[in-house]
């Protein structure tokens, strides 16, 4: 049961996670000689 639920709760709080920090990303200062691609 918990490895089922694991994954199942894990999933979409990684994926919101990932929307969050791409929502984000102008907040955050670039480093100098760091490209920055629009897609990965």
């Amino acid at each position: 049961l918990a490895t089922v639920v694991g994954v199942l709760v894990e999933v979409p709080v990684m994926l919101a996670l990932v929307r969050v920090v791409n929502a984000t990303r102008g907040w955050f200062e670039q480093p100098r000689g760091v490209a920055v691609h629009s897609e990965a």
